[in-house]
């Protein structure tokens, strides 16, 4: 249970699976359990580069569960070619929030399509013998034009990071 957590939690990885990459790091630890994080998404494929900043909080509700939850504020990455605002639909208290991120220059010289998670997050309970998990997710791409592609390319990225996850459980 613990070991799942903390290999969720941990955002310094990196994922490849066929074309597809996902690269995330934490950018801002403000206590142990919130930070923001920056995820990476690129899709060959698709020719898609894409990437968000969000707020992450770990919360154990009681000893056999724990909710690991993202979501996006109006954060000032100094994309120059991106400047839309950006109001966060389902976590209103978010909107509050606007922090100064100082981003790589691949973002600030707006070669990355701009990704904002409006909820997103896992609820990992402890049964038994197993653990189950729960994820959820809600993303706004700044690309219309193929919005519901990145949305099922990111989906499925997470859900081939938990057969990974219950592989890796399954050998030890």
């Amino acid at each position: 249970y613990n070991a799942v957590i903390n290999m969720i939690w941990d955002p310094n990885n990196v994922q490849t699976f066929d074309d597809k990459v996902i690269k995330e790091k934490d950018v801002c630890e403000y206590s142990p359990n919130l930070k923001m994080i920056q995820a990476r998404y690129k899709n060959e494929s698709l020719s898609f580069h894409g990437y968000y900043y969000a707020l992450s909080k770990k919360i154990q509700v009681s000893d056999d569960t724990t909710i690991i939850v993202y979501t996006s504020s109006d954060a000032d990455d100094y994309n120059d070619f991106d400047r839309k605002k950006y109001t966060n639909p389902i976590v209103e208290s978010a909107n509050l929030f606007k922090p100064r991120i100082y981003s790589e220059n691949d973002i600030i010289n707006g070669e990355l399509t701009k990704i904002f998670v409006n909820l997103s997050g896992y609820v990992i309970k402890k049964i038994d013998d197993y653990v189950d998990i729960t994820y959820v997710n809600s993303i706004s791409v700044n690309a219309d034009f193929f919005e519901d592609s990145i949305a099922r390319i990111i989906n499925s990225a997470h859900i081939l990071n938990f057969m990974k996850l219950s592989t890796t459980f399954y050998k030890e």
